[in-house]
């Protein structure tokens, strides 16, 4: 909070309290799965506001302040467990601050009141989802960690909110092992317009996959925001494009048709980019087997040679060696430089085995008898273009490598 920004604290004697719904859809059936519950005030002519920059401003070191905002919460949380408990199957979605979880609540520790006040309302622990926004705990991670056992060991299932947003912990994620990973709008939207932060969306991606969590994109409000979503591999969603929050739940059906169609045209042209891919890659390893064909592979003469046949090369590559098969360099490295190749011999006898290309191109040729093997595109801080590594085995003791710009 701002120390010199005038901040009052709500009356409530003169606003009420309720919670409003945003549905979150599971793209599995395209229906809607549950909703996240955000704390709304209605004052005396019905007018409604969010409770989101009270919650912001409120100072946790300032007594008056947190119980007020520890009474909030629990009385938004009592309301929609209440109005979710009698809608079978519909998860609620709710928002927790960590700091907040270190705090005593009416003598207990709050995780132990969430807890009761989830079985109170006689909903099963499974359809609740508390989501771990990304602010700063007051404790040890530890003793985070050891909270949010408490509740995975209750049935809870616990996503992490706002991954991605810039303040987003990576080991925090790692430690709690979130069923769902939030990616923030931010993000998302920054995504579609910049390349090093469509990195960031698919690390986050990666990162789910690998720690087996749900994604769910929040805040989407454009079909290209939707579509992102998809390629990035989301399984849940959530955002103005479909719904803003509203006082009721809706039809678990309201968005099925307009979701199975992006849902098709999106497979479509997933399928297409595919194809396409196959063919670039077939394309360029025809390419290259061309290029090396009359290569003297000789250790003595072999960076003469490959210098002599630079121009057979896909006109795309940027860079080209030759390793034997224990991952030594043994020719002079070609690389463009200011429109043409520039020799460098400096890397002669390097090695390159312990490189993950180098590697799954020895390990493919083992088992499969593949001659060669790509990475997956990824950009360069000089490059215009998005490039791969290729390794090219050319016999048992010579492995060509080379990088080229992705034109896919």
């Amino acid at each position: 909070m701002n120390p010199s920004a005038k901040f009052e604290l709500p009356d409530l004697s003169r606003v009420k309290l309720v919670p409003y719904f945003q549905p979150i859809l599971k793209l599995d059936d395209q229906r809607i799965c549950g909703y996240e519950s955000l704390g709304r005030m209605m004052d005396s002519a019905g007018n409604i506001s969010s409770l989101g920059p009270v919650f912001h401003n409120l100072d946790q070191n300032n007594p008056e302040h947190r119980e007020l905002s520890l009474y909030m919460d629990s009385f938004l949380q009592t309301e929609a467990l209440r109005e979710i408990a009698s809608r079978e199957q519909l998860q609620l979605f709710m928002n927790i601050m960590p700091h907040t979880l270190s705090l005593p609540e009416k003598g207990k520790p709050r995780a132990t009141r969430i807890l009761e006040r989830i079985g109170e309302s006689g909903i099963d622990p499974a359809r609740i989802v508390l989501e771990i926004t990304e602010d700063e705990f007051s404790g040890e991670l530890s003793q985070l960690v050891t909270i949010v056992d408490e509740f995975k060991a209750a049935g809870v299932l616990i996503a992490v909110d706002d991954a991605g947003a810039g303040k987003s912990d990576l080991n925090r994620i790692a430690l709690i092992r979130p069923d769902i990973i939030k990616v923030d709008l931010q993000l998302l939207r920054e995504s579609i317009r910049d390349v090093g932060f469509r990195q960031i969306l698919q690390m986050v991606s990666a990162l789910a996959h690998r720690l087996g969590s749900s994604l769910l994109f929040e805040g989407i409000e454009r079909e290209e925001e939707l579509f992102m979503a998809l390629r990035m591999g989301a399984r849940y969603l959530q955002g103005f494009l479909f719904s803003e929050a509203r006082k009721d739940p809706q039809d678990a059906g309201s968005f099925t048709d307009f979701l199975k169609k992006v849902i098709r045209e999106h497979s479509a042209f997933a399928v297409a980019e595919f194809v396409q891919g196959f063919q670039i890659k077939d394309d360029l390893v025809h390419a290259l087997r061309d290029a090396v064909v009359g290569l003297n592979l000789k250790e003595t003469s072999i960076s003469d040679s490959l210098q002599e046949n630079l121009g057979r090369f896909p006109h795309h590559m940027s860079k080209v060696a030759i390793f034997d098969e224990d991952g030594n360099q043994i020719s002079a490295e070609f690389r463009i430089e200011n429109g043409g190749w520039k020799k460098d011999s400096s890397g002669i006898s390097h090695n390159a085995s312990w490189r993950p290309h180098f590697v799954q191109a020895m390990a493919q040729r083992t088992y499969s008898n593949l001659d060669w093997h790509m990475t997956e595109p990824r950009y360069d801080v000089k490059s215009e273009f998005p490039r791969i590594v290729v390794c090219l085995v050319l016999n048992a003791s010579r492995v060509l490598v080379a990088e080229v710009d992705w034109l896919g």
